[in-house]
Order: C-alpha cells, then structure tokens, then sequence
C-alpha cells in the first residue's frame, strides 16, 4: 500500500494473517479506546494482510498492546 503523510497523531502498522474478521476486530479495539480512526489502508493477499491506521488521539499504546495480542497479529507497531 502507499501511505500517504502521516493525517493523525499516530500511525498503527499491522502485518495479520489474511482470515475473517481480522479488520472487525481491529476496528472494535479502536473504537472500544474511544479513538477515531483518520484514515485506514488495507492491503491483503491469500495469506497475509496488512493494516495501516492514522489514530486521531487517544493512548496508542494500549491499541498497540491489545492488536499485537490478537492470535491473528504477525507483527504490529506504532509510527
């Protein structure tokens, strides 16, 4: 994907593996932080996906904990 200027006060990068429900459940942990989400770029292919989101505000660490936690998480970090 291309990602753009950074259009939030963070950016949360996520490598998942490619199943249903993975951005459901990403989605529901920002919105369950009370966080907006700026902007959202997904790229997948059969296996693997990957997730940029510019958070608008917010404690990112505690998005970053609870995404880097789920069983479907590779890899996830904060910009």
């Amino acid at each position: 994907i291309e990602l753009g200027p950074l259009r939030g006060r963070s950016r949360l990068l996520n490598v998942h593996r490619n199943v249903p429900g993975v951005l459901g459940h990403i989605n529901s942990i920002v919105s369950e932080a009370g966080v907006n989400i700026i902007q959202q770029n997904l790229s997948t292919d059969n296996v693997i996906g990957y997730l940029a989101i510019d958070l608008d505000h917010g404690d990112a660490d505690i998005i970053f904990d609870k995404i880097s936690k789920l069983p479907t998480s590779i890899s996830t970090r904060i910009v």
